[in-house]
């Protein structure tokens, strides 16, 4: 019998205005290849299944030698939101949510995340580096988005 699971409190949790449309800035989210291009140590990131409904997607963070890659399960609400399941890696679990609200002619993008790894070594060793890595996202984000929308 699996334990009765915690309330979703996330460890991590962010939010930007910006002045971009909803949708473009959902797909620009759901873009996975492009993660190399504004996540730090991310190194690869590719979409393994894909639906309407519904995106699978594996990521690899790396700094030096270290490396760990995670796959999470998508549940797209195009253009509110996007929720994330933990499929596989080195997490007890991981949840959490990109959401884009229409605020006028902005969009209040939230990033919400909890998470926990599977054993005190791969927190000690990849702990430090996802957090550095979630804490920075959004403001790498704003900033992916402002070199892609306002070409």
């Amino acid at each position: 019998m699996n334990p009765p699971r915690k309330p979703f409190v996330p460890k991590i949790s962010q939010s930007a205005l910006l002045p971009y449309d909803q949708e473009a800035l959902f797909d620009l989210i759901n873009q996975i290849e492009s993660y190399p291009e504004f996540i730090p140590f991310c190194s690869k990131a590719a979409i393994i299944e894909q639906s309407d409904q519904h995106l699978t997607a594996s990521i690899t963070l790396q700094k030096g030698p270290l490396h760990e890659t995670f796959t999470t399960k998508n549940d797209l609400f195009s253009p509110e939101k996007m929720v994330l399941h933990l499929v596989n890696g080195p997490f007890k679990y991981l949840n959490g949510a990109w959401t884009f609200e229409a605020k006028g002619d902005c969009t209040l993008v939230s990033l919400n995340l909890d998470y926990d790894f599977n054993s005190f070594i791969v927190a000690s060793v990849f702990g430090a580096l996802f957090k550095k890595v979630a804490s920075e996202l959004m403001q790498n984000f704003q900033h992916y988005a402002k070199q892609v929308l306002d070409k």
